[in-house]
Formats: structure tokens, C-alpha cells, sequence
């Protein structure tokens, strides 16, 4: 696929001692030097960077290899300045560009404004990350304890938040989670990776949910499936769940149920074969804007995904393992465009999922 300013970020492992600090690294391309982000990921003992994360971003053609050359050192000075995301802090929230996130993380995503507000306010939504446990408890993140929020990397090119607590399943049993929220400057998507760990085995599954708000009906959804499954919303009461499940050999059967809350019924289903698995992307638009979807390693893993989406603007994304595990993750990309969605997005679900390929050498 053509990538035009994709985000691409290299981890690059250094000798102890060898930099001191991020501000004497430089990428080049040939002889230009590239704008670029360098961040420590992590230090030596004496304080030198031990591992240096590089943020930028590169335009490829379909099948096309770059090479980028990292000069470092104390005679190594940046020269080119990066344009990108502007970051400010209150005491209640983070705003990264037209983004805004709540420092308690419920609401997680408190606005995010494109052309138009496109987060719903409707106080009974679900927004933010939820664990449910093997007797069906539902436990979200407005219960977290000692929970903390950090702003690890700052931008201009990307910007990553970092949500950490724990989850108390009962009196004598809590989860600690981490949830990492990315964005890019060149791309209008918000990156959730939620983990959750769990080694008692009391968790069944995962969510991450937002509350989102289209304006008058219809709306339309997608799922990305062989058949190019999709409907629309017409009233508040309309809905969707869409659920894949995977065995342990990797095969798998899908099923798309539409209707009332209490009165759904099978709309499509998958017949076996490849067309089995779905792509793991979908869209949910109104008239001016949509959001389009994107789960990494979809289908990946035995167990059961599933999408829901309904008329009140609730989109949910789940995913239980089919054996009782160890920790929990789901990571899901949630792009901001606006309508039609071949016109109004810098790039697609399905290049999204398949990122360029980062090797790095010496």
C-alpha cells in the first residue's frame, strides 16, 4: 500500500556510555536530515540512554525499502524542527491537538473535536476500559485505585499517554492495568493498547468503549468481512453486534446480529472457509463524520472479538480469551475523519493494520 507521512517509530539500542542525552541524535536520509523525535525509553546506570526511540514519519510507495542513517554523539545536533501536536495540561484533563483526555480516565476520551464535536455527553455512556470477570461482573476503569496518568512522550510527532492501577475484582484480589493512549501528528487516529493482568485467572475478557455522537439519523456501519457487511441506524433503539470467534487451530466463524437490544436477530453469517475470519476494521459515519475502527492482531488469538455498536452512539470492543489467561490485551485504533471517508481520511483501517516494517542494523 502507499503510505504518504505514515508515523513510523525505531527502538534503537545503545552502548552505555555512548549518549548522554536525547538532544545529540540525528536522523538522515542520504544527506537531508529527517525531522524526527527522540525520546529515552530507558537508561544505563550512569545516566546515558540505553535504549533511544525514534518518531517520524515516511512516505513509501507500494513495496518501496527506505534507509535511514542515526548519527549520535556530542558533535550529533538536530537541526531540523519538527511542526506537530501541541500538548497542554489542566488539573482535570490532557489536550493533545483537538483531542482532550480525563486525568481519571472516566471519561477516557472527554471530546474530540473535528470539524464538530464527535463525543457523545450522554452521562450513562460507556468511555474508557472495562474488564468483565468469569461470573459476568463488569469492572471499569471509574473504579480503578491508586491510579496514575503520565504524558511519556511530549511530541511534536507523536504523543503517548500512560493510565496505570489496579482493578479490584473483591476485598482480596486486584488486576493492575496499564493503558497506553498514542497519537500521531500526521494522522487523526487516537492508538488504545490496554493490558490487564490477571494471574489468578479471574478475568474473562477485555473492552474498550467510547461514547460517540453523529447528529441526526441514519448512520451507517461497516464491518469488514468477505462479504462487506453493513447497515444503518435510523432511531436510538437500532443496533449492532458483531462477534468473531477463533479456535485454537485458528479457525473461526463470524455472526452479525442486528435489532433492539432485547430483540436482536442474525442478519449475516459466515460459511466457513477463509471468508471465515474477518479483516478486524469497521466505520461508524454520519452524515459529516465518521470514526473508522481498526483491531491489532484481529483473529490472531483463540477466542471471541466482538464489536457493538447502537443507535445511542455506543461503540464497544471486546475481546475473551478462550482459555483462562494470564493477562488480558486488546489495542485499538479509533480514526477521526470526516465523510465521504475515501476523501476525508489520511489513510485506511486496513494500512493501519499492516504498518511499514522497522529493521534496524548497524
Amino acid at each position: 500500500m502507499r503510505r504518504t507521512e505514515y508515523p513510523v517509530r525505531a527502538a534503537i539500542a545503545l552502548p552505555q556510555g555512548a549518549l548522554r542525552d536525547n538532544e545529540h541524535a540525528v536522523l538522515r536520509a542520504g544527506d537531508a536530515e529527517v525531522a524526527a523525535q527522540y525520546t529515552a525509553a530507558s537508561r544505563w546506570p550512569d545516566g546515558s540512554v540505553k535504549q533511544l526511540d525514534i518518531d517520524f514519519n515516511a512516505s513509501l510507495a507500494p513495496g518501496e525499502t527506505k534507509t535511514y542513517a542515526l548519527a549520535y554523539g556530542d558533535e550529533a545536533r538536530p537541526q531540523a524542527t519538527p511542526r506537530g501536536l501541541a500538548v497542554s495540561e489542566s488539573a482535570e484533563a490532557i489536550q493533545v491537538g483537538n483531542t482532550r483526555f480525563s486525568k481519571n480516565a472516566a471519561p477516557l476520551i472527554a471530546s474530540a473535536n473535528y470539524r464538530g464535536e464527535l463525543i457523545s455527553s450522554d452521562p450513562d455512556a460507556r468511555n474508557g476500559i472495562a474488564v468483565t470477570t468469569k461470573t459476568g461482573t463488569r469492572i471499569d476503569v471509574s473504579h480503578a485505585q491508586g491510579l496514575t496518568v503520565e504524558i511519556v512522550k511530549r511530541g511534536p510527532l507523536n504523543v503517548e499517554l500512560r493510565y496505570a492501577g489496579r482493578l479490584a475484582v473483591d476485598a482480596a484480589y486486584s488486576t493492575p492495568f496499564v493503558l497506553d493512549v498514542e497519537m500521531p501528528n500526521s494522522k487523526s487516529w487516537v492508538k488504545l493498547s490496554a493490558v490487564v493482568e490477571d494471574p489468578g485467572r479471574r478475568l474473562s475478557s477485555v473492552a474498550i468503549e467510547t461514547p460517540l455522537s453523529f447528529g441526526a439519523f441514519p448512520w451507517t456501519w461497516d464491518v469488514a468481512t468477505a462479504n462487506g457487511t453493513y447497515g444503518a441506524f435510523r432511531t436510538a433503539a437500532d443496533s449492532v453486534i458483531f462477534t468473531q470467534t477463533i479456535d485454537a487451530k485458528g479457525g473461526g466463524n463470524w455472526r452479525a446480529e442486528i435489532g433492539p437490544d432485547n430483540d436482536r436477530r442474525l442478519y449475516e453469517a459466515s460459511t466457513g472457509g477463509s471468508s471465515a475470519v474477518a479483516f478486524g476494521w469497521s466505520h461508524f459515519q454520519g452524515a459529516n463524520a465518521a470514526v473508522a475502527f481498526a483491531i491489532e492482531n484481529f483473529g490472531k488469538r483463540p477466542g471471541t472479538y466482538s464489536v457493538s455498536l447502537n443507535g445511542r452512539g455506543q461503540a464497544s470492543f471486546s475481546f475473551a480469551a478462550s482459555e483462562p489467561a494470564p493477562d488480558h490485551r486488546l489495542t485499538l485504533f479509533e480514526h477521526f475523519v470526516s465523510t465521504p471517508v475515501p476523501i476525508g481520511a489520511a489513510t485506511s483501517p486496513a494500512s493501519i493494520l499492516r504498518p511499514p516494517t522497522v529493521a534496524v542494523g548497524r
